[in-house]
């Protein structure tokens, strides 16, 4: 009984709690512990200039999934070489990668209150094709 008079005389307190412990929650969706390391073994030249023979744009994608808020798996590798040579690229010249969330991915990473989160990566740049030059 003592407790319950106890909860009437400090109920505001409680409800203010509530509310800034509902409010962090919902900031927390909004973050997560997702880590990607891009890694190289130098087997593809990329340069930071423009090569005189690399005139063609090369622009993809590639997709990766983290689950249960960025802590599965907690970092992500990708191997950039690979990702290139899969695509058919020898040299590359002006390489930019961009980790970006399409207004869909952020929605899916909502609704599932964080339990998955879709991530896109996008690489582009210019490019010598294998078999020239």
């Amino acid at each position: 009984m003592i407790f319950f008079k106890f909860l009437k005389n400090y109920r505001p307190i409680f409800r203010d709690a509530c509310q800034g412990l509902l409010l962090l929650c919902c900031l927390s969706l909004l973050t997560n512990c997702a880590r990607i390391e891009y890694r190289t073994k130098n087997s593809i030249p990329v340069y930071f200039s423009t090569l005189p023979n690399s005139s063609e744009v090369f622009e993809f994608e590639k997709k990766i999934q983290f689950f249960v808020w960025g802590f599965s798996p907690s970092r992500h590798y990708i191997d950039v070489d690979s990702v290139l040579i899969t695509n058919g690229i020898r040299e590359a010249s002006k390489l930019h990668i961009h980790e970006f969330m399409s207004w869909t991915d952020k929605l899916v990473s909502f609704v599932t209150l964080g339990l998955f989160i879709p991530y896109h990566i996008k690489f582009s740049g210019l490019m010598l094709k294998k078999g020239e030059g």
